[in-house]
């Protein structure tokens, strides 16, 4: 099962962090935080109305932060950001929760206990 690569130099919650890279692309399937994350528990939800939202700007109403939309995309089982449609409820975990996982992955891959 693959962790975190946290000598990636990128932003802390890049999807190249935690997935391997095998074969000239990234393998999902065998990422302990995307399976973590779908465990979190729920922390909000959020209903589309008015239009459309993309993925980056939701990211940034829910978090400050556009680096969390493909966490939401995730979390909520979407493949494509075109599934952001009116009426369509968006659910999220907490920020805190992602940033306990996160820290508890990056002790993992570097051989220590939190």
């Amino acid at each position: 099962m693959y962790y975190i690569n946290s000598e990636l130099e990128t932003n802390r919650f890049d999807l190249a962090r935690f997935c391997e890279f095998k074969e000239g692309v990234f393998d999902d399937l065998d990422s302990y935080f995307l399976d973590a994350l779908l465990k979190l528990p729920l922390a909000g939800a959020y209903a589309i109305e008015g239009e459309a939202v993309r993925p980056d700007a939701l990211s940034v109403n829910l978090y400050g932060s556009t680096q969390y939309w493909w966490i939401l995309l995730v979390y909520n089982g979407m493949v494509s950001h075109e599934e952001l449609t009116i009426g369509k409820t968006i659910f999220y975990p907490s920020l805190d929760q992602l940033e306990t996982l996160y820290f508890e992955l990056n002790s993992q891959e570097q051989g220590t206990t939190i």
